[in-house]
């Protein structure tokens, strides 16, 4: 445009190409002003948009992360309560309320007592009462609770008895040291005693001695 108007000659069009020049400049000038304002309009809203899209993710990990927070204090709410019943239930199970009375000479007891690791113990002796609380010292010991036993009639046969339980559980259960069974469960154990047989000298319908129900 410059080269146009500089070989043009002096006179009368020269003011006009002189205007017509500016006036080009001006329409320049004009679209570069509407060109600079379409940018910087599309940069603000390139910029409001990702500042939008940023607020909303940390929003998002702010949610998530309170909801993460509230599903560990659920959790720690309930293994706090499972932890509480479980001491309660170690707690009061520190000595079983054992009443029996002493069968006649030569005559003994079958016990079952479930733990609250599922684990089964059972066993045969003349003392039940002796017996069951050394068993149940000695779990307490490891922080293990009772959940439930039982102690038949006293009677003779206690021994054959014993040997017939303890084939029972043996064939359905894992076994580990002295006649402690896995894998059972004390409704189980009940099944096989219920099919036993208790002779003894004196009343044979005297049924079972103790248990918790």
């Amino acid at each position: 445009m410059l080269e146009t108007i500089s070989a043009m000659p002096d006179g009368p069009d020269a003011n006009l190409t002189q205007v017509s020049g500016d006036g080009a400049r001006v329409h320049v000038w004009a679209e570069a002003d509407m060109t600079m304002e379409s940018f910087w309009r599309t940069s603000y809203e390139r910029s409001r948009e990702e500042l939008h899209a940023h607020w909303k993710e940390a929003l998002e990990r702010e949610r998530a992360a309170y909801e993460r927070g509230r599903e560990a204090e659920a959790s720690l709410v309930k293994l706090r309560a499972e932890t509480d019943a479980y001491i309660a239930k170690i707690e009061s199970a520190r000595r079983m309320p054992v009443e029996y009375w002493r069968g006649p000479v030569g005559e003994g007891f079958i016990y079952v007592v479930a733990f609250t690791t599922g684990t089964v113990k059972v066993g045969q002796t003349e003392d039940p009462r002796v017996r069951l609380n050394n068993h149940q010292s000695e779990a307490l010991a490891f922080g293990v609770g009772t959940t439930n036993y039982y102690v038949s009639q006293p009677h003779w046969n206690f021994r054959e008895n014993e040997t017939a339980l303890i084939k029972m559980c043996r064939a359905v259960g894992r076994r580990s040291r002295r006649e402690y069974y896995h894998e059972i469960g004390y409704d189980r154990a009940m099944e096989f005693v219920d099919s036993l047989s208790f002779h003894s000298a004196g009343n044979e319908d005297r049924g079972v001695v103790a248990s918790w129900s």
